[in-house]
């Protein structure tokens, strides 16, 4: 049975970008500029959060950057599709009323998939489910171990929302269907803030396309979007 992902979101009307402080901006583009990487580590930018803020963990594994989103105030959506993971993932936010765990993964087209495990998953499944893949291209994967796992259209669910403060995406090669995805309905006019990690190391494949991707953002006028989070 299909999970049900309709957010009973305000009519998407209105919709005015909340522009980032101008020291988050500033932080940003010189980490840019300097070939600096954005993690967990770098509190100003969940600070950009505020209560009643919609925030998206897009692979959210067991809940770091969950848990960095919520603690200020944010309404959280996490995503996570491995099993043993979302298992850690929903009981550490069960009590919460900020933080909804979605057990799917994410793409640019519903349906069912397989989610390839890490060739290391044997030694610490939980540790190793941060490598867990709807590529099968990725190198470091073992194709004859998958889940089969429930995947949504992303641009649906964003589509419901007024309004996304922060977006974090890190879902191993799957980032250029759902970036593709967003530009082509042009949703990140509701998103202020996307950080992603990119994966071409372990999928070569991708090189061309995130290059693509990267200059059809600068085309549209995309502000605020960052390939450099880790």
């Amino acid at each position: 049975m299909t999970a049900d992902f309709t957010i009973h979101a305000p009519a998407p009307s209105g919709r005015r970008r909340r522009r980032l402080a101008w020291s988050t901006t500033r932080r940003l583009r010189r980490k840019l500029r300097k070939g600096k990487i954005l993690s967990a580590h770098d509190a100003f930018l969940f600070d950009e959060l505020a209560p009643g803020d919609v925030a998206i963990d897009l692979g959210a594994n067991v809940g770091e950057i969950t848990a960095l989103m919520a603690a200020r105030g944010a309404e959280v959506h996490a995503f996570e599709p491995d099993p043993l993971a979302f298992s850690v993932l929903s009981e550490k936010f069960a009590d919460s009323d900020l933080v909804s765990c979605h057990n799917v993964a994410v793409s640019n087209r519903a349906g069912r998939m397989k989610l390839y495990f890490r060739e290391e998953r044997g030694d610490d499944p939980l540790v190793y489910s941060v490598g867990s893949t709807l590529s099968a291209e990725k190198t470091d994967v073992d194709t004859d171990a998958f889940a089969e796992v429930e995947v949504i259209r992303f641009a649906d669910f964003v589509a419901q929302f007024p309004r996304v403060r922060l977006l974090k995406i890190d879902i191993e090669g799957a980032e250029a269907d759902v970036l593709d995805d967003l530009l082509a309905r042009g949703l990140f006019d509701r998103i202020d803030l996307t950080l992603v990690e990119t994966h071409e190391e372990w999928i070569p494949e991708l090189v061309p396309r995130m290059e693509a991707i990267k200059a059809e953002a600068s085309k549209r006028g995309v502000r605020d979007i960052y390939f450099n989070w880790t």
